[in-house]
């Protein structure tokens, strides 16, 4: 990559400005934990070391790297510090862009430990229900268990006394440290106890060990780094992984402790409760558990929407104040994002967290395109909160972890197809996991040339949004009724025992972003709460936030409706958007609700899919909808530009037609129509035809149709201008 052209972009809300060679845009970043020094090696063979591996990334078309100081001795060891500043010169001389890793593995917010050395009061807390038999009435005597602190409900001690209940059962509560059973002991990575997130001390005590230590260290090179990347921290609220163990043990564990059924704790949990509800929590924990009803849904969905705020000021608003004043963006995924009803026990809002986040991010595990269609509400979710929030980008820690790695019959072609259908999602960065041995040189560069050419092609003309919205839906992110569908639970994840009604809530949203997704209509997510601030205007049979306009809002079947829902759709209907809900959660159900949604908004407001595909018989692949097409609007090459995705195996042969909102873009028959195959990045003129759609009498907008080969799992991009 000789005679290297910056670009510039700038950053969130303070504009830091970094330059960004234009060769290194969109190619992937290579996750280095430690570079492969030996323990007695000299500083000039660690040096010797780093070149080598960074001359070796540049051969094989890496844009940068995203590393940390070397984990032994973490974070107190001057001779890493050293190596680490040596890394960031020498990378930033080949160009590279530069990110830093925030822990020594993962979780983040232990500091490989040090923060708990430290500070042993931080560490993460749980209330656990602790149940007894009795006569109905009669008062129980219960003794805390095992590995517990004391009881805090009905009584403070090392012992309580409860009344039966009608079926005989008395029911206290009680605090432990939240370690045994959880992420934090049950990981790939080192069992160790974790910080209480909820703790703004906790979280300030891991930014000044690590954090600050960065900026400390690297001392103006520290202006250099263009994100922190933070991975999986989480509330830690559930069991999971049982039986799997990592090969590191930093705290010891004792497997002997009862796992009984636990939510998160926090010594403040009762004041932030009554300071937002008006009402006591004490008297309420026992509707944290057991079976659903009206009741006690109105109590979960209280507690679980405190501890997401929580949250997200202790841990998210910290660092992303903290980063921005630093001049760099803070970056970094959740854990377990995938499915709606873990959000509540591991995150919260999560649509709200991003507003904190430069770059917000997920992590990929799978490269097959099946699995990241059924994971697409995550990169959806995310890549939205990032457009509404005006974030920089959307990074995706790419892996096929769930395969066990490349290997055959896993290669390049699936690589590729798994940036083309993240990019298709919102996805604008891509450090990765995947293994550059694993296939040969040749095809490892084949993979950073494609990633570089379908970012750059529809990177955002401004450099300053991820791009203009061409979506006219929105999507309700239904995580009020998620926080009411939550509960204390003592079994493993996977086998929580949810009612009929939360699985319908899951699967509805779900199905919803699948449906969408595969039938062309444009669409982001959104919470209610976003819907409901005063930047948004609700009027004129539209939703309108900063320059976009919306026409029409998916509400999810949904089990609980909170306040703010109820405000949200009485006025949206007073405004006159057009509103169309999934009446209850299953497949049937969201198919109509889609095809309701797409007829209204072709017969009453003249929107069309994004683009259609009609496969010649004789090549049909074996799917419904074979090809993901998605539209970007003013890019840096285009004016309008479509992003087409082969995800199935078998090569694609059809017309496609697009639709073009000529109103409002300007696209016509007047235009330049280009395609672009992303491996190889040549523009060539496209042989199609324009037809004119006349949605009123004031207003005509086109259809571009032109004939398609697409290889399996191939990607197409076609431009106007």
């Amino acid at each position: 990559m000789p005679g290297l052209r910056v670009i510039s972009f700038w950053k969130g809300s303070d504009m830091k400005r970094f330059e960004i060679p234009y060769e290194m845009n969109g190619r992937p970043l290579k996750l280095i934990h430690n570079f492969p020094f030996g323990i007695d090696d000299s500083r000039e063979t660690r040096c010797e070391i780093i070149d080598a591996t960074l001359s070796r990334l540049y051969r094989l078309g890496y844009g940068g790297f995203v590393t940390n100081v070397d984990t032994r001795e973490y974070l107190e060891n001057a001779e890493n510090w050293e190596s680490l500043r040596y890394a960031v010169r020498r990378g930033k001389e080949l160009g590279f862009r530069v990110w830093l890793y925030d822990e020594h593995g993962y979780p983040s917010g232990g500091a490989g430990g040090i923060t708990l050395r430290d500070h042993p009061e931080y560490e993460a807390k749980a209330l656990v229900e602790v149940t007894g038999t009795g006569l109905p009435g009669e008062t129980v005597e219960l003794a805390l268990p095992a590995g517990h602190e004391k009881f805090i409900y009905p009584e403070a001690g090392k012992t309580a006394h409860a009344k039966a209940d009608a079926n005989g059962i008395a029911r206290a509560y009680a605090v432990k440290r939240l370690y045994e059973g959880t992420h934090a002991e049950h990981n790939v990575h080192e069992s160790r106890r974790y910080i209480n997130v909820l703790d703004p001390d906790a979280v300030r005590a891991f930014i000044d060990n690590t954090y600050e230590a960065y900026r400390r260290e690297l001392g103006a090179l520290f202006n250099e780094i263009e994100a922190i990347f933070t991975d999986e921290p989480s509330i830690m609220a559930a069991y999971l992984n049982a039986g799997l163990y990592p090969g590191r043990v930093r705290d010891e564990f004792d497997d002997t402790m009862p796992l009984l059924p636990l939510v998160v704790w926090d010594d403040r949990l009762p004041e932030k409760y009554t300071e937002k509800w008006g009402e006591e929590l004490l008297p309420h924990l026992c509707e944290l558990f057991g079976e659903p009803d009206a009741a006690n849904r109105v109590t979960r969905f209280r507690f679980f929407s405190t501890t997401s705020e929580m949250y997200e000021n202790a841990f998210f608003k910290q660092l992303g104040d903290w980063c921005d004043a630093a001049g760099t963006n803070f970056s970094g995924h959740v854990l377990l994002e995938e499915e709606l009803l873990h959000h509540p026990l591991f995150e919260g809002n999560i649509f709200r967290f991003i507003s904190h986040m430069g770059i917000p991010g997920i992590d990929m595990l799978t490269t097959l395109p099946d699995g990241i269609l059924r994971q697409a509400p995550t990169p959806k979710l995310i890549s939205s909160a990032a457009h509404w929030h005006d974030r920089h980008g959307v990074m995706s820690e790419v892996s096929a972890h769930m395969q066990g790695g490349i290997k055959p019959p896993l290669g390049v072609r699936e690589m590729k197809a798994s940036v083309a259908l993240q990019r298709a999602l919102g996805v604008t960065y891509f450090p990765s996991y995947y293994s550059d041995t694993a296939i040969s040189e040749t095809e490892f560069r084949e993979f950073c040339e494609f990633s570089a050419n379908i970012c750059r092609l529809l990177e955002p003309a401004s450099g300053s949004r991820i791009s203009a919205l061409v979506n006219r839906t929105l999507l309700l992110y239904p995580i009020e009724a998620a926080f009411a569908s939550s509960f204390g639970s003592g079994d493993q994840l996977g086998v929580r025992r949810h009612s009929d009604d939360e699985r319908r809530l899951e699967a509805s949203w779900q199905l919803l972003n699948r449906e969408l997704l595969l039938s062309g209509i444009g669409y982001e997510c959104v919470d209610a709460g976003s819907l409901l601030e005063p930047e948004t205007q609700i009027g004129g049979r539209g939703v309108y936030h900063a320059g976009s306009c919306f026409r029409a809002v998916v509400l999810p079947y949904m089990n609980f409706e909170a306040d703010n829902v109820r405000k949200l759709t009485e006025k949206l209907a007073r405004a006159g958007v057009i509103t169309v809900r999934d009446e209850a959660g299953t497949p049937e159900s969201v198919k109509a609700a889609v095809n309701a949604l797409r007829a209204i908004l072709s017969d009453k407001e003249g929107i069309l899919p994004d683009g259609t595909f009609a496969a010649a018989p004789v090549n049909a692949a074996d799917a419904d909808t074979p090809l993901i097409i998605s539209a970007f609007y003013d890019t840096r090459h285009f004016k309008l530009a479509f992003l087409l995705v082969n995800y199935t195996s078998a090569p694609l042969k059809g017309t496609v037609s697009l639709n073009l909102p000529s109103c409002w873009t300007g696209i016509g028959p007047q235009s330049h129509a280009v395609t672009v195959d992303p491996d190889d990045g040549i523009f060539k003129c496209s042989s199609g035809s324009f037809t004119a759609v006349t949605p009123d009498s004031d207003r005509t907008d086109y259809t571009f149709s032109f004939e398609a080969e697409l290889r399996p799992m191939g990607a197409l991009v076609v431009g106007f201008n």
